[in-house]
């Protein structure tokens, strides 16, 4: 015969598994859509590049690649003002206000003449995107304990796997489909529909998107106040916060900037950042020197990102349930390493397929440290 105590404390737990099973069905597969469109709308100039964008405005020497960069320049300067902001405003609201504010930017895109008009478009992508991936860190703790948030931003985050990988598989349908006698070059129907289908989304969140478990009217009363409890007993009564009463505190300010591993966690994702953006934007460019035509290779960017993919869920799981990831960061930054020094050092051009395994094994790597930093 069970024990009455334990009985009880099976169905707590039964009604937790349930009450997170409903949360994440409501909420990870539109944090997972947004963060891919955004992701999807930065990176796909590396597609554009491939299907002529230089040629056909007339970009020369480093002009692309300053194209790529001033986009990190309005991103890293809004970043945190349009957090502070997302404190002021609801993140129904500001989320999908950003991201209207971007698809128009990158429909907008499709239309460019010259290379300062993709200057001040790219930058004000960066811009509105800034907001986007904070935002939705933020969005989750209000809704998950701390150790059940890094498999669902692993979720989310892998957004930017599939972007990459549909990216590659749209860009190959357009391309394919278009040439020179067509009223849109292929790179502008890139630019176009991407742009198109984040202000769709954007107006789908604005309705979608519960601002705080109080008001999820999706829930049952019973429901929203387990969630509550749930955060509490994970932060104590004593530092738990309603998200709408949270406050600005410069003293939380002076706090990060005293604190030395803020500093050592900002050059691991320098260096990490710095590797996949670099591979992202690239790759399609990449692929292309090993030998394969434009169209081809725009196909053959997905399957880096379908790998990448599965690794940041495997990875992002078994940090969650041995709740570790030192091991994974040093694991991951190596399987990288050693993807870049295949390719860097294998100078047969008869050696494709190692060359091309090792693109896999750089997406594989960098996409789990850019996750578990």
């Amino acid at each position: 015969m069970m024990d009455p105590i334990h009985s009880d404390e099976m169905r707590e737990r039964e009604k937790e598994q349930t009450l997170l099973r409903k949360i994440d069905l409501r909420i990870v597969p539109l944090m997972l859509l947004l963060y891919l469109l955004s992701f999807l709308d930065r990176v796909n100039i590396g597609n554009a590049k491939l299907a002529n964008l230089e040629r056909d405005i007339g970009l020369v020497g480093n002009e692309f690649n300053w194209s790529l960069s001033i986009f990190f320049i309005g991103y890293v300067v809004f970043e945190v003002p349009s957090n502070l902001i997302l404190y002021k405003v609801r993140p129904s609201i500001w989320l999908p206000t950003i991201m209207i504010g971007w698809g128009i930017t990158m429909s907008l895109m499709a239309f460019v003449k010259s290379y300062p008009a993709l200057l001040v478009t790219r930058f004000l992508l960066g811009v509105f995107e800034a907001g986007l991936f904070p935002g939705l860190v933020y969005y989750v703790t209000i809704w998950y304990k701390r150790f059940e948030q890094s498999f669902r931003m692993g979720i989310i985050f892998s957004g930017s796997t599939i972007a990459g990988a549909f990216s590659g598989l749209l860009s190959y349908v357009i391309v394919s489909l278009t040439n020179d006698n067509s009223p849109l070059k292929g790179w502008q129907l890139i630019f176009l529909i991407d742009g198109l289908v984040t202000v769709i989304a954007a107006a789908i969140a604005y309705f979608y998107i519960v601002d705080y478990p109080e008001k999820a009217k999706w829930l049952k009363k019973e429901e929203r106040s387990l969630v509550i409890k749930r955060l509490k007993d994970d932060v104590g009564d004593t530092d738990y916060k309603k998200p709408r009463d949270h406050t600005f505190d410069k003293g939380y300010i002076l706090e990060c900037l005293k604190d030395w591993k803020v500093y050592m966690s900002m050059l691991m994702l320098l260096g990490a950042d710095i590797s996949i953006y670099s591979f992202s934007f690239f790759v399609p460019s990449i692929v292309n020197g090993f030998g394969f035509n434009e169209v081809i290779s725009q196909l053959l960017v997905a399957p880096p990102f379908l790998f990448a993919c599965i690794s940041t869920l495997t990875i992002s799981a078994l940090s969650d349930r041995i709740n570790s990831r030192g091991p994974f960061l040093m694991l991951s930054a190596s399987i990288g390493i050693v993807g870049y020094m295949v390719i860097l050092y294998t100078t047969n051009s008869n050696v494709i397929i190692a060359k091309y395994i090792a693109t896999c094994i750089i997406a594989i790597g960098y996409r789990i440290i850019c996750h578990h930093h």
